[in-house]
């Protein structure tokens, strides 16, 4: 599978508006730590997590998730940095995770998905 390095495309989506996603998210740490959390928002360059505890900041992991393209339910993997982690009350920590490594179908799904209509 091609990988698609993110790092030298984001300008491309800087004024790309994010939609709405709620979905279970699966990220993996290194070390073999995963943590389950749900997304808020979704962008071609990053996604808006809640998860049940604080991430630190610039931490890498891979990420899995899934979006319902007409009536197919597609995987999309990636590797992602975190970004700041805000605590919202009782509900958990909102985290932002950049892109920096999507492959091929994950990147094809992800701008399909995006190109529907809100």
């Amino acid at each position: 599978m091609m990988e698609e390095n993110l790092a030298h495309n984001v300008s491309v989506y800087a004024n790309t508006s994010q939609k709405v996603l709620r979905r279970s998210i699966d990220l993996a740490f290194q070390g073999a730590t995963k943590l389950q959390a749900y997304s808020l928002h979704l962008s071609p360059s990053e996604l808006t997590i809640m998860s049940p505890r604080q991430l630190k900041k610039g931490v890498v992991c891979e990420i899995k998730f899934d979006v319902v393209l007409g009536g197919e339910v597609k995987k999309i993997e990636a590797v992602s940095q975190t970004g700041d982690c805000v605590c919202v009350g009782t509900e958990g920590f909102r985290t932002k995770l950049r892109f920096l490594k999507v492959d091929t179908p994950s990147r094809q799904a992800l701008n399909a998905w995006m190109s529907y209509p809100a």
